[in-house]
């Protein structure tokens, strides 16, 4: 039997304290009980125990205390009135619940770890949700993996600075292309072998997409440029006063 247990000053209050033989039974219940949840073997049953269990029979349990069966069961009796134990016995075992084992057993460390323990779970309960309230609402279904890309890419504010000094352009616009790319493509169904794979199809989709806004852009100027000339040459009934022909009316 390894480890220790923590023993409180107020044993010395308690009705046990004053009866050596019963205190040295109390503290091997506190010796004996599972400091963790784990899985015993009792004969040839496998048993679940939990912190502050211990999972035994009457006749070990006299044994480890020199004493009768009887005086054994009379002392789980009486702890068991005083609410310091539970108790569960069938024909093969009985397992004992130390009521209060966190209480006096939990000491700042291990309070502590265990508050850490909660925050790790709950942070990752949380990212759980996150993805599936990503996959609920893609208008197709992604892989997890497609979801995680979009999720490490997102948080990445290295590549989308990269993306913008490659495009020539400011973080904001290289954000919008990324919400419209991957809008585009849940609707197409397109998945990559990884996030490399994931990160120069974007890439290669914004350059296409910001050259052909550029060109739609100069389409566009040599039109207006091309239409002040036709005006001004009088070959556009949009020439409405003299100064816009080449002669006067």
């Amino acid at each position: 039997m390894k480890g220790w247990i923590n023993l409180h000053r107020d044993i010395t209050n308690h009705w046990i304290w004053h009866n050596p033989r019963h205190f040295r039974w109390w503290v091997l219940l506190l010796l004996m009980a599972q400091w963790e949840p784990r899985k015993v073997i009792f004969g040839k049953t496998m048993v679940q125990l939990q912190r502050g269990q211990i999972c035994t029979s009457i006749r070990f349990l006299a044994r480890q205390m020199d004493a009768c069966s009887h005086t054994t069961i009379t002392f789980l009796n009486s702890l068991e009135e005083a609410e310091m134990i539970r108790r569960i016995s069938n024909s093969q075992m009985t397992i004992i619940t130390i009521t209060n084992y966190d209480k006096y057993q939990l000491n700042e460390t291990n309070k502590k770890n265990r508050k850490e323990r909660k925050v790790k779970q709950e942070m990752q309960q949380i990212r759980e949700d996150n993805k599936k309230e990503i996959k609920n609402n893609s208008s197709t279904i992604f892989t997890r993996d497609e979801n995680q890309f979009i999720i490490e890419i997102e948080s990445s504010a290295d590549f989308f600075e990269s993306v913008a000094e490659n495009l020539d352009c400011d973080i904001i616009q290289v954000r919008e292309l990324f919400s419209e790319f991957v809008s585009e493509i849940k609707l197409i169904g397109k998945s990559h072998s990884d996030i490399v794979d994931f990160k120069k199809h974007f890439l290669n989709w914004s350059r296409k997409r910001t050259q052909n806004e550029e060109n739609n852009k100069q389409h566009h100027n040599g039109t207006i440029e091309n239409d002040k000339y036709a005006a001004r040459k009088g070959n556009r009934i949009i020439a409405k006063k003299s100064k816009e022909y080449g002669e006067s009316f």
